[in-house]
């Protein structure tokens, strides 16, 4: 008589496959989640914090893009069964990953940007001229190995993960994925995305100590060091409530324009290299 493996013969159960498959979706979805809370988590509470206009945006805007596709990838991978296809499947899904990195500060936020404030979609100068395509190239020669890694791992980790007879061991792949990419995100973080939010927290710095400091007195070299010129233009403006966002930058985002609202009135003010230099009234449209 044939003895049976009870492990393999469990494993081939309809009802064990669907649940590998679910883990599969999940695991991609960890990725997803990951990547995007490292690449654009801080970005969001620097920016909450820096009177940011629309400071989560790129956060779940980035949460729920990777999420679909990465759960996407997940459930495909298990569902193909095969480890060197898996790979394929994740590296795939890598290419997604790394335009996400770049065109989600670049084009997607300033676009969902402009439905949310079509006044404000209409100042918005983005330059064109961008090496777009270098940015996705080193992001994409960073992300490929986490992508590689969780590719390889998942089936055995997932199957762990699914015959795990404690709620850690069953959530064990995704916190896995959730590590792996995010060390991947955290780095993706400084190609573009930190430049744009560098150069709003200088000028919200700069704002920000001139009311600080209204009434007393500045030393000229205080004053030189905190930019207080580039914001004088704004006036009585100053002491509205304000936001701050990027309205525009030069093709090495290096010259960045931070549109920054007081009270109802927009104000285009350049940060070069992140120090302000001067503010300028954008007429009413």
């Amino acid at each position: 008589m044939k003895t049976l493996n009870k492990h393999d013969d469990i494993k081939d159960r309809p009802d064990i496959i669907r649940l590998k498959r679910v883990f599969g979706i999940f695991y991609g979805v960890a990725a997803g989640l990951g990547f995007a809370a490292a690449a654009w988590g801080w970005d969001g509470y620097v920016l909450y914090n820096a009177h940011g206009y629309f400071p989560w945006l790129k956060l779940v805007t980035g949460g729920v893009l990777g999420s679909i596709i990465g759960g996407l990838a997940g459930w495909l991978a298990e569902r193909l069964e095969s480890s060197l296809l898996s790979l394929g499947v994740w590296l795939t899904t890598s290419v997604f990953f790394a335009w996400l990195a770049i065109a989600m500060p670049l084009v997607i936020a300033p676009a969902i940007l402009s439905g949310l404030d079509p006044q404000l979609g209409e100042l918005l100068n983005y330059s064109k001229e961008v090496e777009f395509s270098v940015w996705f190239w080193v992001a994409m020669a960073w992300i490929v190995p986490f992508t590689l890694i969780i590719g390889l791992a998942q089936l055995p980790v997932v199957e762990s993960g699914v015959f795990a007879m404690s709620l850690l061991g069953n959530a064990s792949p995704f916190i896995f994925c959730i590590v792996v990419m995010g060390i991947s995100g955290v780095v993706t973080d400084s190609l573009v995305t930190v430049k744009l939010r560098d150069a709003t927290v200088a000028l919200n710095n700069t704002i920000q100590f001139v009311l600080d400091n209204e009434g007393g007195e500045i030393s000229k070299e205080e004053a030189r060091r905190m930019y207080v010129a580039s914001v004088r233009t704004v006036g009585d403006h100053i002491h509205e409530p304000r936001k701050l966002v990027v309205g525009g930058y030069d093709k090495f985002i290096g010259v960045i324009h931070v549109y920054t609202r007081f009270g109802n009135q927009w104000f285009d003010c350049s940060v070069v290299y992140n120090q302000p230099s001067l503010c300028a009234l954008i007429p009413a449209q």
